[in-house]
Order: structure tokens, then sequence, then C-alpha cells
């Protein structure tokens, strides 16, 4: 996972202990009327518990945290992967045979798992938040892949925001760079004038290869149905009809934000 530091929500600092007892909490201010769908009974840690993670989209991202969790699990760490999901049958079904978890077709269903402590969501950037404010709701917390939201779901980020602190649940948006020391360095060589005065800036990025373009799959005549979800993968997304190239597309628009937001950061910083 990434630098605790990275996330734009998450409370003041938190040391492991009342992390791990907080992890599981349920928000008591929700209404379970609201929540009947997906609610799971919050477990309350103790310190030596271990803390049960679930994984929201298991394609090139989700592998990659569900890669870095082993690892963790390996080096001693208390954690326990207990369930996958995603939207695509092959994805899910190849995640729970390396890692022994659960299977859920829908991240409702996961999310009302009561194994479930925190959540990892790694799915297409239009279902980002509203998966993830589903995710605090039920009594998770969550590491969510950027961006957060789009500019579309505006008024639905402010109210992830908002229930993240009313519901005291810890977030972390992965925008990872903003935590590297370099930027810090950036920002000092600035303020101390080593540029001169800042009057414009302009950045930008390119990537030496086509990687993370697309998300392979192994069977060419896939299609909706049982073992693949359209309707979830779409989300708030216009209903397009299928196409396979459409369904493979993974673009990196993530990836050009993780690179220019610690720039824009530094440099807000000093003109706000």
């Amino acid at each position: 996972m990434n630098n605790p530091q990275d996330s734009l929500l998450i409370p003041p600092p938190l040391t492991r202990r009342k992390f791990i007892r907080t992890t599981a909490q349920a928000a008591a201010a929700v209404s379970v009327v609201t929540l009947a769908p997906y609610v799971a009974r919050g477990r309350v840690l103790g310190a030596n518990d271990r803390i049960g993670v679930g994984f929201v989209g298991v394609g090139g991202r989700g592998r990659s945290h569900l890669a870095t969790v082993q690892k963790l699990i390996e080096s001693g760490e208390n954690l326990h992967i207990v369930a996958v999901c995603d939207a695509y049958g092959y994805r899910r079904e190849q995640a729970a045979e390396l890692t022994g978890a659960r299977i859920h077709k829908r991240h409702a269903e996961l999310l009302a798992d009561a194994e479930v402590d925190a959540v990892c969501i790694a799915t297409p950037d239009r279902l980002h938040v509203s998966q993830a404010l589903d995710a605090i709701r039920a009594g998770k917390d969550v590491y969510c892949e950027k961006p957060m939201g789009h500019w579309s779901q505006f008024e639905l980020s402010k109210k992830f925001c908002q229930e993240t602190s009313s519901l005291q649940r810890i977030v972390q948006i992965g925008n990872q760079a903003n935590s590297s020391p370099e930027w810090k360095k950036v920002g000092d060589l600035i303020r101390q004038g080593a540029v001169g005065r800042v009057q414009h800036v302009e950045a930008g990025y390119y990537r030496n290869g086509d990687f993370g373009e697309r998300m392979p799959i192994p069977d060419p005549e896939a299609k909706p149905g049982p073992d693949l979800d359209w309707e979830a993968f779409l989300g708030d997304a216009p209903k397009v009809p299928f196409t396979l190239e459409r369904f493979l597309v993974g673009g990196d628009i993530g990836i050009t934000r993780a690179a220019r937001a610690p720039i824009c950061f530094r440099i807000c910083s000093l003109l706000l």
C-alpha cells in the first residue's frame, strides 16, 4: 500500500493500535434502512486481530494490490485476504484461486461480508467514488485508486468527503507521488526563489510505451452474461452497447493524474 500521508481524507494521525481498533466499527450515524443492501455487522478488532481485506476490481491494478498485500502477509503483517469482486468472471475466479478468497459478483455483496474490514478499490474511474461511499457506509476503511471521482461526480465526491469525516473512516486515495520527498524539495526551492518569481507553469507527461492502455482478456468472444456484468462495468456512464474494444480499454488517465498531481499541488500551495 502507499504511504498513509498520501491521503487527503485521513483524519488526524492514527497509531497502528487505533487503526486496528477502529477498522471495522460500523457507522452508527447511518440509517440501517438506507444501507440494507450492503451493511455488514462490523467487528471490533483488538490490537492482535487480523485485518480482513476485500478487493473490488482485480484487473491490472487490483492484481498489483493483491500481490502487495500477499507480500505484507508473508513478511508477518496480521492481514487476511477475505474476498474478491470483479465484473469479469475470469478475473475474480483467477484472483480467488491465487488467494483462497471468497468470490462476490457485486461489490455490495462483498461489503456485506462481515469478515471484510478494509476494502481496496481498483475498478474503472467512474466507479471509484460511488463504491468507496458504499464502503464507508458499510463500516469499512478504504484504499481507493485515483482519481476519486470525475467532474460530473463532483457533488457525490463532496458527499464522500463529508461522510468520511462524520463516519470517522480511514480513507486513502492513491495519489502516492504527492508523498515523494523530491516534491517537497521542489517546493522548498521555489519558495527560496531558485527559479525567480513563478509566473506560468506548464507540465506534460509522456509514456515510453503503451503499457496499461489495454486490459487483455483470455476470451476474444467474451460478451455480457453470467461471467461479464456489463451493467456493473458501466456504472453511471452512458448505457452504450457492449463491444470488446470498450471493455478492453484501460487508458492512462490515472497515470497522467499521478504524474501531474504533485506538480499542481506544490505550485498551488505557493500561490494560495
